[in-house]
């Protein structure tokens, strides 16, 4: 098994499996979220607490380096069985979304991604916007990212939405039959995702996230125009878009947001019920103690012929002052719920429509 011959530099990683048990079959490409050398990426993965590596790295300048050998496993991409059969490759990026890599690097990826499938005998790429597809690889499916193994963003959506392209350039190189890329090869071109929520709270967009990945969907959160974003897959095609708006609405996707809005809006009225049944218990309460009191104070003043009438103001202050603070603390909780309402919940609203972004 040999390594390519772009390598620019060379660091091996102590960071390793060796060697690995799996035919070399799937490309997995990364993001380094930073505009990073060869050499700062092999520094990197040169301590052995970092417990990461990748096989190939391409730094901010177009240089190649190579961190651990073919013949091995990096630890790169969350997932064993992932790692065991692919080559991972790190490519310097911006470290702020959408994590763009510069033209030098992504020519220099697209050089090292030839000439690996040329030399492991990978004779097309085939890249496919469906999770499911991509880790279980069917249809063909040899490509896989690192989101689909990890709650994280790489390899960013700049290269993820670049998968198409790189597959086809490829495969052109190769001389492989290729199918139209799903995905623009530059900057310029219109993508259409499709939105299934827009959250303020970063917890509820995570949620809504976690349950569309488990149905097998390629979901990530954005966080643009003070939201948080669900949306799933990236097309250069409307008509795929719509296709895969269909298929969200088929399973139901579409509507796990607004019911986890009612649900919520439930919770919150069965919280006011139970603070009215309180309140109106402890106003029971006092009106069948002042009544207690009122009859024993007629009592003691018929047998005594005194009146208490230090013990009654006490007592009576004491009354209106728990009313009051009931009162407050009822106008109070109104007044907080009212403007949480209007900083959590009004801007809580779900899509179901494509949005070209």
């Amino acid at each position: 098994m040999s390594n390519s011959t772009l390598v620019d530099y060379t660091k091996i990683s102590p960071n390793r499996t060796s060697p690995r048990n799996h035919k070399i079959d799937t490309i997995t490409i990364h993001c380094v979220v930073g505009q990073c050398s060869v050499e700062t990426l092999g520094n990197i993965f040169a301590p052995t607490s970092r417990q990461a590596s990748s096989n190939y790295g391409v730094g901010v300048d177009g240089r190649i380096g190579m961190y651990v050998e073919e013949k091995d496993r990096s630890w790169c991409s969350s997932n064993a069985a992932n790692d065991n059969r692919a080559i991972t490759i790190e490519v310097a990026s911006d470290t702020t979304h959408p994590y763009a890599v510069n033209d030098k690097a992504y020519a220099a990826l697209l050089d090292l991604v030839t000439d690996i499938c040329r030399r492991n005998g990978i004779k097309k790429l085939v890249w496919s916007t469906n999770k499911n597809e991509r880790v279980n690889h069917l249809n063909g499916c040899n490509m896989t990212v690192h989101r689909d193994y990890a709650n994280k963003s790489c390899p960013g959506d700049y290269l993820y939405e670049r998968h198409g392209a790189i597959a086809a350039e490829v495969n052109k190189r190769l001389g492989a039959s290729a199918a139209e890329p799903e995905t623009p090869s530059s900057g310029t071109g219109t993508l259409y995702k499709v939105q299934t929520g827009a959250f303020k709270q970063k917890s509820n967009a995570q949620t809504l996230e976690k349950k569309l990945k488990a149905a097998g969907f390629d979901t990530y959160v954005v966080n643009t125009g003070g939201y948080y974003k669900v949306q799933v897959g990236a097309f250069s095609k409307k008509a795929n878009a719509e296709a895969m708006l269909a298929k969200l609405k088929a399973a139901g996707a579409m509507k796990g947001g607004n019911m986890k809005l009612r649900s919520r809006r439930g919770k919150r009225q069965k919280k006011f019920l139970a603070d009215e049944r309180f309140a109106t218990k402890v106003i029971v309460a006092i009106g069948i103690t002042t009544v207690i009191f009122i009859a024993a104070q007629y009592v003691s003043f018929l047998i005594t012929g005194i009146e208490q009438t230090t013990l009654i103001t006490y007592y009576f202050t004491a009354v209106v002052i728990e009313c009051g603070a009931l009162m407050l603390k009822r106008l109070s909780e109104i007044i907080v719920a009212r403007v949480k309402k209007k900083e959590k919940i009004e801007p809580e609203t779900e899509t179901d429509e494509s949005e070209v972004l």
